[in-house]
């Protein structure tokens, strides 16, 4: 070990003002060696940041080399970091070193799972009567900081069925992912991928927040594989990606049915070996895989990538992220396929750099965990350091796709005290208390606001009100949500469109009326708003249909064009009298052309 602590200079100190390095080797201590990063972003936004703290060498568990485990969080999108907290204490008299965590935080509680090995052996030097353990704590946060529950112990589970006799196993380190479509009593189902010594790669699944922990199928996915990863395919299939030399392995898990209660495993591929395939130098180093959800700049649609991290040197160099679009409705039962026509490396670092790990934060960009040696000397002199660098989706993806936030900025329009927007996302999400979305129902000469709620689903237009009169608002994003929009004569847009594409009406103050009005040839209509189609209403003679709210008279308020000299239409009054067309009229309620209007 160093004998005094070293000053160095790290890469994204100068090159990137908004990375942080969080865990600088040898430089508070002449003991302290870091390695193997996850990440996580908890429900209440916090990112937290977990990884190996090793004393005095940055070797693995075994020897009696002390480990613990370590975390760190920012609750504001990563520009400030709070203090270190304890996850597991490797000087506890027993176990003498933790690590490798693998972590995933629960999307409806604020819970974080963290599972790793444990014990005084190392992987190479295990045997079947004397390996690694695998434990479980859970953190929550207790107003202050995180805190992590008692360690509890979970190998007897791991070690069974044919891998009972196994002599070695443990977690892929970073990340374990959760589903987003199967659910089993309190919690979505989660995924882990074990490299299990002789043989390969397996899938285990928990369906109480790893408490237990049940093997997926009884064959391995990945015979060859090493430190593995997993993620869902929007279709609920389950991906394992690999660590190789020059590639990953890929194969996929395909549900039988959509009971998933039965599946099998694919045949596993090298991504190298296909077309457009994830391939990059001899390095055969862990690197992290997720589904981000994007929108496409394009179209405005909701996709999703799958990404990949991966040093793509010829050693543990040029950490780099590949990305695919993949359809949201598409089946996914081919490794092949999938792993075909990847995007070619967005480098994140040019210098000698190994494990990676990353997720989105709430702020729609990436929170991406990395190991980095510092300029100025080499790896193996003073260890990695483990950076944070925020990425934005836009600049991975050349700005062909760009990332979804935890909310979304709402403008609304003040009108007589009340305020009025109109929206159409395509995901759902849910409106603050004093906002209030409507659908649109179109009969005759009528324009009637129906509340569909607080919550809006996904590609449902909407009209916004808010009784307070609020300008500004933020909703929050919420995939789950759901309401009852039947019968809404409203459509959206998910690109700024012209008048002359959208043949549409627009909300839209005219002559000082609130209400649904043509939109000229020559006008634009914003991304993610709504409007009614022309085919309502072109053909009535109506410039625009005015808001009614009052849907018991079943009187629609029109500004009519018709009702101008020298144009033919027949006008009564409610008593049946026929009055002659002319530009100005009393107020009042008339039958024109058969229909009911309101002069103001």
């Amino acid at each position: 070990a160093t004998a005094t602590p070293q000053a160095v200079t790290a890469t994204f100190s100068v090159v990137r003002p908004d990375a942080r390095d969080l865990r600088e080797p040898l430089r508070t201590s002449a003991s302290d060696y870091y390695r193997i990063p996850a990440i996580v972003t908890a429900k209440n936004g916090d990112i937290i940041a977990i990884n190996d703290r090793r004393f005095n060498n940055a070797s693995d568990i075994g020897g009696n080399h002390h480990i613990d485990l370590i975390g760190i969080a920012s609750s504001d999108n990563g520009a400030t970091w709070g203090s270190e907290f304890m996850i597991m204490d490797g000087d506890n008299g027993s176990e003498k070193g933790y690590g490798d965590a693998a972590v995933v935080a629960d999307r409806e509680s604020n819970k974080v799972l963290v599972m790793a090995c444990g014990g005084n052996v190392s992987y190479q030097n295990s045997t079947t009567d004397n390996h690694q353990v695998i434990v479980r704590t859970v953190l929550t946060h207790n107003g202050t900081t995180w805190v992590a529950s008692a360690i509890t112990t979970h190998t007897s589970q791991f070690y069974s069925g044919d891998l009972a006799e196994c002599p070695a196993m443990f977690i892929g380190s970073g990340s374990i992912t959760q589903s987003s479509i199967i659910k089993k009593g309190d919690y979505y189902r989660i995924y882990c991928a074990v490299l299990a010594k002789n043989y390969g790669n397996y899938v285990l699944y928990s369906d109480d927040f790893g408490a237990t922990w049940t093997y997926l199928g009884s064959s391995s996915a990945a015979a060859s594989g090493d430190e593995a990863k997993v993620t869902e395919l929007p279709d609920g299939s389950v991906l394992l990606s690999s660590r190789k030399g020059y590639g990953r392995y890929f194969n996929i898990w395909a549900w039988a049915d959509d009971t998933y209660t039965s599946g099998s495993w694919g045949t596993a591929v090298a991504t190298n070996s296909q077309t457009g395939g994830i391939s990059f130098g001899s390095n055969s180093t862990n690197g992290d895989i997720r589904m981000i959800p994007a929108i496409k700049k394009a179209t405005g649609e909701l996709v999703t990538l799958a990404m990949q991290s991966v040093p793509t040197g010829s050693g543990r160099s040029n950490v780099s992220i590949f990305y695919k679009e993949l359809a949201n409705d598409g089946a996914y039962t081919s490794p092949a396929t999938v792993a075909q026509n990847w995007s070619s490396a967005y480098e994140v670092t040019p210098h000698n750099s190994a494990y990676s790990a990353f997720n989105p934060q709430p702020d729609g960009r990436i929170a991406f965990f990395m190991e980095e040696a510092p300029i100025s000397m080499s790896e193996s002199s003073v260890g990695y350091y483990l950076c944070y660098v925020p990425l934005t989706v836009d600049e991975i993806t050349s700005n062909t796709y760009t990332g979804i936030a935890s909310t979304y900025d709402l403008t609304l329009t003040p009108v007589d005290g009340k305020s009025y927007a109109t929206l159409y996302l395509p995901y759902g999400v849910t409106l603050p208390d004093d906002v209030t979305a409507y659908k649109i129902r179109v009969s005759g000469d009528r324009a009637v606001p129906t509340e569909i709620g607080q919550d809006l689903p996904a590609e449902t237009a909407a009209l916004l009100v808010s009784e307070s009169g609020v300008t500004s608002a933020l909703a929050t994003l919420n995939s789950s949500a759901s309401a009852d929009a039947t019968g809404n004569a409203l459509l959206g847009v998910l690109t700024a469109t012209s008048g002359e594409d959208l043949k549409g009406y627009v909300l839209n103050i005219v002559d000082g009326e609130l209400g649904f009005f043509k939109l000229d040839n020559g006008g634009t209509l914003a991304a993610n708003r709504a409007y009614l189609p022309a085919s309502l209403i072109d053909g009535t003679g109506v410039k625009g249909v005015v808001l009614n709210w009052d849907e018991e008279t079943g009187v629609g308020e029109l500004k009519n064009e018709s009702m101008e000299e020298g144009k033919s239409s027949t006008l009564f009054d409610l008593s049946g009298r026929r009055i002659s067309v002319r530009p100005v009229l009393p107020k009042g309620i008339y039958i024109l052309n058969g229909r009911k209007v309101i002069v103001k």
